[in-house]
């Protein structure tokens, strides 16, 4: 898969995290982005109404062409980069 052009990473990255924040369901996740920047999901509730201050997981995305799996495949998609 070539790479994404810096225009498309972002408008990718922007679609796939509003998509991921839509359909989470518990517990929180840190994701630090290829520019380093930190995105946190999750609450800290069940019921999803308070936002999430403990420790959380942390994954490292590499590639901004993971969000472009996840929008063309779903939830299947990142995993099929292992």
């Amino acid at each position: 898969m070539p790479r994404l052009a810096p225009p498309a990473r972002s408008l990718l990255r922007r679609a796939a995290l509003a998509r991921l924040r839509a359909g989470w369901q518990t517990g929180a996740l840190e994701l630090e982005l290829p520019g380093g920047e930190l995105v946190r999901l999750g609450t800290d509730a069940a019921d999803g109404r308070r936002p999430n201050r403990g420790p959380a997981p942390r994954g490292r995305v590499h590639d901004d062409r993971l969000f472009l799996r996840l929008l063309l495949r779903g939830e299947i998609g990142p995993g099929e980069l292992f």
